[in-house]
């Protein structure tokens, strides 16, 4: 019985510039990917960022809004309840207690403010 070779013969070996070549290939098709998949982490994070953000753009001008010019109103945010909730709950507790320091230093204002508001 003849023994086997695991290895081939020198003489079916590739030769070194086929070698160049397919290292070449793969450090060409490596880069590509690694481009490919930065630039797809980085549009994926920018979407996603994008999206956990979007209740803080509702959240600021609506708080600009109410401490500007009407305390009475509330933010009263729905959802999950999270951070961003949390924090709406808070400012609501906030501008409850502005209106109601208000209310006690000149509760005439704010009474004619809540009928010009309704009327």
């Amino acid at each position: 019985m003849q023994p086997t070779t695991i290895w081939p013969s020198r003489s079916t070996s590739p030769s070194s510039a086929q070698h160049g070549a397919d290292v070449h290939r793969l450090v060409a098709g490596s880069a590509v990917a690694l481009l490919v998949s930065v630039a797809l982490s980085l549009a994926l994070g920018w979407l996603i960022a994008g999206r956990l953000l979007r209740p803080l753009r509702t959240i600021t001008p609506a708080a600009q809004e109410i401490s500007a010019s009407d305390l009475h109103r509330r933010l009263a945010l729905t959802g999950p309840d999270d951070e961003l909730t949390q924090l709406g709950a808070t400012l609501d507790d906030l501008f409850g207690r502005l209106e109601a320091s208000f209310a006690a230093r000149c509760p005439c204002r704010v009474d004619a403010r809540r009928r010009l508001d309704r009327g």
